[in-house]
């Protein structure tokens, strides 16, 4: 069964991955779902850089990460 989660982007419910890719490089999303079937990801989405909160830089921005998923999804 699906371990519920809070929803990113898209449809509630979804299971969104963001992931960050070094400098120049592009991340094969279909691949990285595929090899992570067992975490039954709808939808894998690459930044360029992860937002984290200006004030505590190991912590990730949820608004702003959300509003970058929901921008990809309509582009």
């Amino acid at each position: 069964s699906r371990v519920p989660f809070r929803p990113l982007g898209s449809r509630p419910g979804s299971r969104l991955l963001a992931v960050e890719a070094a400098p120049g490089a592009t991340i094969a999303t279909e691949t990285v779902r595929d090899a992570l079937s067992w975490a039954q990801l709808d939808r894998v989405v690459q930044f360029k850089e992860i937002p984290v909160d200006r004030r505590h830089t190991a912590k990730i921005d949820y608004a702003a990460l959300e509003g970058g998923m929901k921008r990809q999804t309509h582009e």
